[in-house]
């Protein structure tokens, strides 16, 4: 069973030694420690076994998000997790609820009659975006957009 879309995206904004995040580690089975952010942007790690990836970026690509700008620049920051039909490196696709009300069954039209028009549209793959304040949310189509391929929420970053 998969851990829970709200408790992955909850995440986000959190310091990677937050007691939470630290948790929710341990639970992905990646240990207490994130992966080491070594090009002083951003790492990233696909949970193969629960169908996610997560993404940390350093607090200085994050300066624009309330409450993360005071923060020393190199801090590492949960910035992004993305929900895979398909799944990463052979692992299964995630299998929980996703963000939202979405459903990976879900047409590209009724996630556009759920959520809105869309802030932007990929001219080149079939992906939608929302911003909803700090935070975005991407939804990948299959190209026909019969059904949702991945979906990923994070923070908006600057470089």
């Amino acid at each position: 069973m998969s851990i829970a879309s709200e408790r992955l995206v909850s995440a986000l904004g959190k310091v990677v030694s937050d007691p939470e995040v630290v948790l929710l580690l341990k639970e992905l089975g990646l240990g207490e420690r994130a992966p080491a952010i070594e090009d002083g942007v951003s790492s990233d790690v696909e949970i193969p076994k629960h169908g996610v990836a997560l993404f940390f970026r350093t607090a200085h690509h994050l300066r624009n998000v309330e409450g993360l700008g005071a923060l020393p620049p190199s801090t590492a920051i949960v910035s992004d997790v993305k929900f895979s039909r398909k799944g990463f490196g052979g692992g299964p696709g995630y299998d929980g609820a996703l963000p939202r009300g979405l459903s990976f069954a879900d047409v590209r039209d009724a996630v556009r009659d759920r959520l809105g028009p869309p802030a932007r549209v990929n001219p080149i793959v079939a992906n939608d975006r929302w911003d909803f304040g700090d935070q975005y949310m991407t939804v990948g189509f299959a190209r026909d957009g019969s059904c949702i391929k991945e979906v990923t929420c994070g923070l908006s970053w600057t470089l």
